[in-house]
């Protein structure tokens, strides 16, 4: 059977899924908007208490972008472009430009990704003037 017929490979180049993991990835997105992320444990303990800050620094809400709970669904919608790409892959005329575009959204998660795991990570604090 070729692997473009399996079940797992339909299941990675199908639009429901992207359609589900942009979902996801906004849904998590929005949390790390709304907590504040990367600050003291002082910060969180009086905003939220010693059991709320708790709770926070074991699911990983103090550093959303960086769990691997919010890297899973970026490497799952890099998995299903990459599918995606293979399975329209065309260099004829019109075509050409949309594959350029997937390819380049997939650099961009690649990046993304590496910087993630494997770059260097500051903050500035900015106080008011």
């Amino acid at each position: 059977m070729p692997m473009r017929q399996t079940k797992l490979w339909k299941f990675f180049s199908s639009i429901k899924l992207a359609i589900w993991l942009f979902a996801i990835i906004c849904a998590l997105s929005l949390i790390g908007t709304f907590i504040v992320q990367n600050e003291e444990p002082g910060f969180y303990i009086t905003r939220y208490g010693q059991y709320g800050y708790n709770l926070l620094l074991k699911t990983g809400l103090t550093d959303v972008y960086n769990s691997w709970w919010f890297m899973l669904p970026l490497i799952l919608i890099s998995m299903n472009l990459t599918a995606c790409i293979l399975n329209r892959i065309s260099f004829k005329g019109r075509q050409l430009g949309t594959f350029i575009c997937h390819v380049s959204v997939l650099v961009i998660l690649a990046g993304a990704l590496i910087g993630m795991v494997y770059g260097e990570k500051g903050y500035v604090k900015i106080n008011k003037a």
